[in-house]
């Protein structure tokens, strides 16, 4: 294990004064208060680790994970999930944590001592389709590429998905790490690919090292390219948001965005047959923008049996030594949302200091909370506005105990504005011409070219495109229905490429 020993290896650094990273040495050497936590050298504060001056002395520790010693128990013997072997003596590598919990003035006491877990749940990454093809797999099903050392195993699956009609399991090792589609069904998407990732990866023991160089690697030897950052989850674990959560059941506290309110859930608790809050949701993911805040330890009792791993990585970084169950505020943040974050890149996704500035900009102006005192006997609409404007804001999470990376928003280019109405036209006409009879081609022509001329008026052609997958088995099951063919004049396939040749066709 070469090239993982030389990684850890660079990990391996000391830090001066309040925080210390690696080596068991430097904790023999360092006084007793000093010695707070262990970071990855990813998730620095600013400054230079190694600098002993006076001014080092001005560095705060940020999110700092306590532990009782810089090694591991077992060094040496331990196999994570993606089936590596940490070298003998290789520091112990903590996920971080942080003290920025839940401050707020109403329901339960939201204390300020807990610690809070940050990292990566979820990742869908959009790749050029490089050298990826039915032609590149054997008849087993199967292919390698290589990138150095580094082998990465496909195997096909039966199914594709809903955008592309082929899709690969990715092996790294002798573990899987990711799922890979492409062939797409749309013609405007046929030079791409989705890489999304297994969600065992993000708990491995030593996924802030390598994971991000494995995914580099891998997109290399397909000969592709990362595009875009599809979908990225980020999840915080805290018990203190849970008594944030019952405040906002129990309506204490509430959004001024009160349309971004998607409900809640609940539970009874048949022992005393009361109901019980178990989390709520806020945003919309057409938005780019979706907030969960649930019961994570319920949810991996009753639903997710198979997430065991996660309550040993929270395990692992002493989040299990709080009284009662974890709760988990989650972000899920999509490409509407990320391209609109100056100064973005996928690789930041990887860096515990970024990751919380993602947070943070998603959180300013959009998921903020007032006491619902101040909107009692409010007489209208207006006066309620103006009410959750002026009230004093609740905090959720202080950004600013936390030193971070800043992120600005920029503002997205406004989409033109198309009725709703000329959509479904186009749809409508578009099945009129399709299911008139072959031996009438003069009103199957007006059809089409009244849904053509719609289409273009409105720059509407990606809008076709993309829902032909849709349309296509609806206008089919019609027609069965109807006990007719499809007229061949419309080819459903390219419907939006016939739409506009038979503007020129004339009967």
């Amino acid at each position: 294990m070469p090239k993982l020993r030389k990684k850890l290896e660079k990990a391996n650094v000391l830090a001066c004064n309040e925080f210390v990273i690696g080596s068991t040495e430097a904790n023999n050497n360092q006084s007793s208060h000093a010695i707070e936590g262990a970071l990855s050298p990813e998730i620095l504060p600013y400054g230079d680790p190694t600098d002993c001056s006076e001014n080092a002395t001005q560095l705060k520790p940020i999110l700092l994970a306590p532990t009782s010693g810089t090694t591991t128990p077992n060094q040496g013997k331990i196999k994570n999930k993606l089936g590596w072997k940490a070298a003998t003596g290789a520091p112990s590598v903590k996920a971080i944590s942080a003290n920025f919990p839940p401050i707020g003035k109403t329901g339960e006491k939201w204390t300020n001592q807990k610690k809070t877990l940050i990292g990566l749940d979820w990742l869908e990454l959009k790749l050029e389709v490089g050298h990826l093809s039915l032609e590149a797999f054997n008849q087993k099903g199967t292919c390698t590429f290589v990138k150095g050392s580094e082998f990465y195993s496909l195997e096909l699956l039966p199914f594709g998905g809903k955008t592309y009609r082929t899709g690969a399991a990715v092996y790294y090792g002798n573990s899987k790490m990711g799922t890979v589609h492409f062939d797409s069904i749309f013609e405007n998407l046929s030079k791409t690919a989705k890489l999304q990732l297994e969600n065992t990866v993000f708990y491995d023991d030593f996924a802030e090292i390598t994971l991000h160089s494995i995914i580099s690697n891998f997109v290399k030897a397909i000969g592709s390219k990362i595009l875009s950052v599809l979908r990225a989850d980020i999840a915080l674990d805290c018990p203190q948001f849970g008594a944030f959560a019952r405040s906002v059941d129990q309506m204490q506290i509430v959004p001024i965005r009160a349309s971004s309110m998607k409900g809640g859930n609940c539970a009874y608790n048949y022992s005393n047959f009361e109901r019980e809050c178990t989390g709520f949701s806020y945003g919309s993911r057409s938005s780019g923008r979706l907030i969960r805040c649930y019961d994570k330890s319920r949810e991996i009792t009753e639903k997710s049996q198979h997430k065991t791993y996660i309550l040993d990585y929270w395990k692992a970084n002493g989040l299990n030594d709080v009284k009662g169950n974890i709760w988990r505020l989650e972000y899920e943040l999509k490409t509407d949302f990320l391209k609109t974050v100056c100064g973005f890149e996928w690789s930041h996704l990887f860096d515990k200091k970024r990751l919380l500035a993602l947070t943070e900009v998603a959180t300013k102006s959009f998921f903020e909370w007032v006491p619902a005192d101040a909107l009692r006997n409010a007489p209208n609409a207006h006066q309620r506005q103006k009410r959750l404007q002026r009230a004093e804001k609740i905090t959720v999470i202080d950004f600013d105990q936390v030193q971070t990376e800043n992120y600005q928003r920029i503002k997205a280019k406004a989409k033109p504005k198309t009725d709703r109405t000329v959509k479904i036209m186009i749809k409508q006409l578009s099945l009129s011409a399709a299911l008139t009879a072959e031996n009438d081609l003069e009103k199957a022509l007006n059809y089409a070219k009244v849904a053509g001329l719609l289409m273009e008026q409105n720059d509407l052609q990606s809008y076709v495109v993309r829902k032909t997958h849709f349309w296509k088995p609806q206008i089919e099951r019609e027609a069965w229905r109807q006990g007719r063919a499809v007229n061949p004049m419309i080819d459903l396939p390219n419907l939006a490429t016939s739409l506009v040749e038979l503007q020129n066709m004339y009967v």
